[in-house]
Order: structure tokens, then sequence, then C-alpha cells
């Protein structure tokens, strides 16, 4: 069979667990010092809270977090759903720790057990089965593209130091290393772009390749109960991916004891194209079933990691003293090269030690 009758309809691109928020615990102080959001998957931003955890003290974070996506835009901005009623989910159970090392300086470190898979209808592009020989030959035509990935994701760590702190605002720097575990990489459609070497990895743990960046947290308690948090940084990735400007705004109130709502909003930009990673499809007619799709449709592009996308979510913490509960609910709203996802988490924090 050639390679033009296996081109695939589905053009799956990795869904970006992105970041989850998690709350913190009374008085206000302790509750901006633990709240902190996570980095989720492959197109990671990580904000924290620009309060640091006190010297001696140790945040642990437990979090699960359920990603779904059944559209996406393409990379010149088209939006459109799936091709062959495709459907992308993804789980993840992730830990950080953060770890006071001086009154103003912490370390933090996160990771994830993951599992993303990519449903998409199968379909048959052979030739019509009258005219086949035997069995073998049917089972030839028939492309099936589901695609699945589980592991440990990225490694993140994180040093964050108070450079000024104020009666109602202080300043964070925060320096990022990012190191992937051995996962497969990001590829195209097809493994080497290669059909008869089956499909290639498109639902990765990560993009695969270090990163580093800075960032600078700003935090503000305008009147008692309420804060604000500000995130811009940069982020250089090694080997291809372009660097990429990364912001969030987040605002939270105690409305009682036991309830902090918050709302956020958070960011990515990737600043250029970058490197291909194999080659890709998308169909101008991406509503057609699998029984009567038409390969005509299809247009060859090069895929390289360049997403760009804007996130919103809410919320709520419910602090309990040094332990805090939180939900939240995010969804991308806007983007380029990645999809329009949906993501639910929960989450726990536990304050050990400290003054």
């Amino acid at each position: 069979m050639t390679a033009q009758r296996l081109i695939v309809a589905a053009r799956v691109r990795a869904v970006p667990v992105r970041a989850v928020p998690v709350g913190a615990a009374l008085p206000l102080a302790a509750l901006l010092a633990i709240t902190l959001v996570l980095a989720p998957l492959p197109h990671d931003v990580a904000h924290a809270s620009p309060w640091t955890v006190p010297q001696g003290a140790v945040a642990v974070t437990l979090g699960t977090e359920f990603v779904t996506a059944t559209d996406e835009w393409l990379p010149d901005g088209t939006f459109q759903e799936y091709p062959l009623d495709g459907r992308f989910t993804g789980y993840r159970l992730r830990l950080t720790t953060r770890i006071g090392l001086t009154d103003r300086t912490e370390l933090s470190l996160s990771t994830a057990y993951m599992q993303n898979n990519f449903n998409v209808d199968g379909f048959y592009l052979g030739a019509p089965p009258e005219e086949l020989a035997d069995l073998d030959q049917l089972r030839d035509g028939f492309i099936n593209l589901q695609n699945d990935a589980t592991g440990i994701g990225d490694v993140f760590m994180h040093l964050r130091s108070r450079l000024a702190t104020q009666r109602r605002w202080l300043l964070t720097s925060e320096i990022e290393l990012r190191v992937p575990t051995r996962y497969g990489r990001p590829t195209g459609t097809f493994i080497n772009d290669d059909p008869s070497q089956g499909v290639g990895n498109q639902v990765a743990l990560g993009e695969g390749r270090v990163a580093a960046g800075a960032a600078l947290l700003l935090g503000l308690v305008p009147t008692s109960g309420l804060y604000i948090t500000q995130t811009v940084g940069f982020r250089y990735r090694f080997e291809g991916p372009p660097p990429q400007l990364h912001g969030a705004f987040k605002i939270g109130g105690r409305v009682a004891p036991m309830l902090v709502p918050w709302f956020t909003v958070d960011g990515v930009w990737s600043l250029g194209t970058g490197d291909s990673v194999g080659l890709s499809f998308i169909t101008s007619d991406p509503s057609q079933p699998a029984n009567r799709f038409d390969p005509s449709t299809l247009t060859t592009i090069e895929r390289t990691l360049d997403e760009a996308w804007l996130r919103l979510g809410v919320g709520t913490t419910i602090p309990l003293g040094t332990q805090s509960i939180d939900f939240g609910y995010y969804y991308v709203a806007l983007g380029r090269s990645t999809a329009r996802s949906h993501t639910v988490s929960a989450s726990v924090i536990i304050l050990i030690g400290g003054p």
C-alpha cells in the first residue's frame, strides 16, 4: 500500500495539560505562602505564589487533573473539531514539594504521573473488498490512529527569592529548570514520516527537551482577605522549539472562614516557529465520517512546537489550618497550534514545620 493511500486524516497535537492552581490555608499570610499553581503537560506554565514558604517549612501538594479536548486551533489560527470524531483525554497525578531554604528563598520540585490517550474512528483506504485476495489485505487497508502514552512527565525545579517586601505587596524572582524524563518525544503523524513504520508519538508526556527560564512574581494584598498575583516570565527551550513568553493573573478572596474563591487568566506565546518534529496532516472537512472519508481534503504541514494559548480558570480553596483543599476548572479560550482543552483539578496541600 502506498504512502498516499495511508495518509491519515487525524492530526493530534499534545494537549496542554497546563497549570492547575492550588489553594492555601488561614490566616491570609499562611494562605498566600502555600498558594501554588501546578504546571501540568507538554506546554507547561508554572506560576507559583510570590509568598515563599518560611525557612524550615515544607509545603507538599498532591493533586489530580482530568483533561479533555475535541477541538483544536491550527497553526494559522483556524479553529476546528478533531477529524474522525477524535477525542483527547489525559489524567495526571502530580506531586510538588516546596522547601523553605531561608526566610526569603524556597526550592520547589514537581513532577507528575500521566496518562494521555487519543481515540479516533478507524477507517478503510484499501481496495474494494471484492478485489482482495485474502483477509490480510483487508486488514492492511484499515487505518487505526489511536495513540496513547503513560509514564512520568517532566521534572520542574524552581528557585524563588523575595526581592522586596512591603505591607501590601511583594516582588519575588523565579529561576526555572525543566528536565524531561525518558518518555518518547513528540513526532509527526507517522514514525520518521514513514507510514510503514506506524503511527508516531502525538500525545507525548512533554516536549522531551530541556528548558530554562526566569520570571518575576508580584503579590498584592489590597485589603484584608483579598489577594492578587501576577507573573511575567521568559522560557528558553533547547534543541529546536522557539523561546516563549508566559504570564498569569490571579485574584482570590475569602468570602467565608473556609471558602476562598479565585479567578485566573494565564497564557503562553511562542516567539517564532522553531524546527519541525515531523509531518502532520490537516483536513478541510473535519466533520466527514470515517466511512466516507475523502483523502483529497488533506493538506500536509510541518509540525512545530510553536503553540500559543490563553486560558481562563475558576475555582475555590477550602482552608483547614495548615492544610487546604483546592478545586478548579480551566478552559483554553484562544490558541494556535493547540487544543481547546477543559481541565478539572483537585488538590491537597499540607504545610509541615516552620515557625
